[in-house]
């Protein structure tokens, strides 16, 4: 059993660095917009015999798609922004 739980730990940790080695844009032109209202999700978790909600808030998402070149590619990849950040800038506009 221990060594399954260090397996699994060990897989998650590789995944990890496998996903944090991919080059993130940070500027670039804005070349769709995204955003994703506010909401509450709701789960149960189930005792002996009774059901307990569990409540969950979402905050209001505000994103940005950038693409950039680099390395000679084009890359694109997704920003999370502020309201305000969102609103100024439209597709086509240079990010920052």
């Amino acid at each position: 059993m221990r060594k399954k739980l260090i397996a699994a730990l060990l897989a998650a940790a590789c995944c990890c660095v496998a996903f944090t080695g991919c080059t993130s844009i940070t500027s670039g032109t804005v070349v769709d917009k995204r955003y994703n209202e506010a909401y509450d999700s709701v789960w149960y978790w189930k005792t002996e015999n009774l059901m307990i909600p569990q409540t969950r808030h979402h905050e209001a998402e505000y994103r940005l798609q950038l693409q950039d070149t680099i390395d000679g590619k084009a890359k694109t990849d997704w920003i999370t922004v502020s309201e305000e950040v969102y609103n100024q800038y439209q597709i086509s506009d240079l990010y920052p």
